[in-house]
C-alpha cells in the first residue's frame, strides 16, 4: 500500500474516534456533573447532620444544667428550716392526724409535702439521666445519681429522726444509750434541715453540680 494511502485511511480513523468521543461527550461531562453534585450533597448533609447532632448536644446540655439549677433551689426550699405549724399535715395518715392534733408535725411529713411541690423537678432530671448518657457516656451518670441520693438521704433521715427521738425516751435512764440517740438524731437534723455555712447537703449538691458543669460547659461554649 502506497504512503498516500495510509496517511488517508489513519486520517479517517481518526476523524472517526474524534466524531465519536464528541457524541458521547455530552454524556460524559453530565456524568460527571451528576457525580460531582452528588458528592456535594452528601457533603452537605453530613454536614448538616453534624450540626443538628452538635445542636441536640448543646440543648441537652442547657437543658440538664439549667434542671441542676433549679433541683439546687428545691432542695434549699424543701429544707428550709423555717415553716408554718400546719405544713404537712396534708400528709399525716388519716388513722394518725388525732394524735398530732395541736402537736407539731414529724418532720417526714414536713418534708413530703414540700417534696411534692417541687417533684416535677426531679421527675424530669430522672427522664433526663438516660438521655444525657446515651450522648455523653455511662461517667456522664455520676451527677444525676448524686442527686438522687440526696433526695433519698433527706427522706430517710426525717423517718429515722422520729425513731431517735423514741430511742432518747426510751433510754433516758441510760447516759450512753441516750447520748448516742442524741448524736443520731443531730445527725439526722443536719440532713433534714439547712445548717448554714458548713452545710453537708449544700456540699453534696455543689459537688454534683460542679461535676455536670464540667461536662456541660465546653459544649455550650463552642456553640
Amino acid at each position: 500500500m502506497e504512503p498516500n494511502s495510509i496517511h488517508a485511511t489513519t486520517s479517517n480513523i481518526d476523524l472517526s474516534i474524534l466524531s465519536e468521543t464528541i457524541k458521547i461527550l455530552p454524556t460524559l461531562l453530565g456524568s460527571a456533573a451528576a457525580l460531582i453534585a452528588s458528592i456535594a450533597a452528601i457533603r452537605g448533609i453530613n454536614a448538616w447532620k453534624r450540626e443538628f447532632q452538635g445542636k441536640k448536644k448543646i440543648e441537652l446540655a442547657e437543658e440538664s444544667l439549667t434542671l441542676f439549677y433549679q433541683a439546687r433551689d428545691a432542695i434549699r426550699r424543701i429544707r428550709n428550716p423555717l415553716g408554718n405549724s400546719d405544713e404537712g399535715r396534708s400528709k399525716i395518715p388519716e388513722h394518725e392526724k388525732t394524735d398530732f392534733s395541736g402537736k407539731t408535725v414529724p418532720h417526714v411529713y414536713v418534708i413530703l409535702e414540700r417534696f411534692e411541690k417541687e417533684e416535677h423537678i426531679f421527675n424530669k432530671i430522672s427522664a433526663m439521666r438516660y438521655r444525657f448518657m446515651a450522648v455523653f457516656g455511662n461517667k456522664s451518670e455520676s451527677p444525676f445519681e448524686s442527686i438522687r441520693k440526696i433526695i433519698n438521704d433527706i427522706f430517710l433521715a426525717a423517718r429515722m429522726y422520729g425513731m431517735r427521738i423514741d430511742l432518747m425516751q426510751e433510754a433516758r435512764n441510760n447516759e450512753e444509750s441516750l447520748q448516742k440517740a442524741r448524736d443520731e438524731s443531730m445527725k439526722n437534723m443536719k440532713t433534714i434541715w439547712y445548717m448554714g455555712e458548713d452545710d453537708i447537703i449544700e456540699a453534696q449538691i455543689k459537688i454534683a453540680t460542679e461535676e455536670l458543669e464540667t461536662i456541660c460547659r465546653p459544649v455550650i461554649l463552642e456553640s
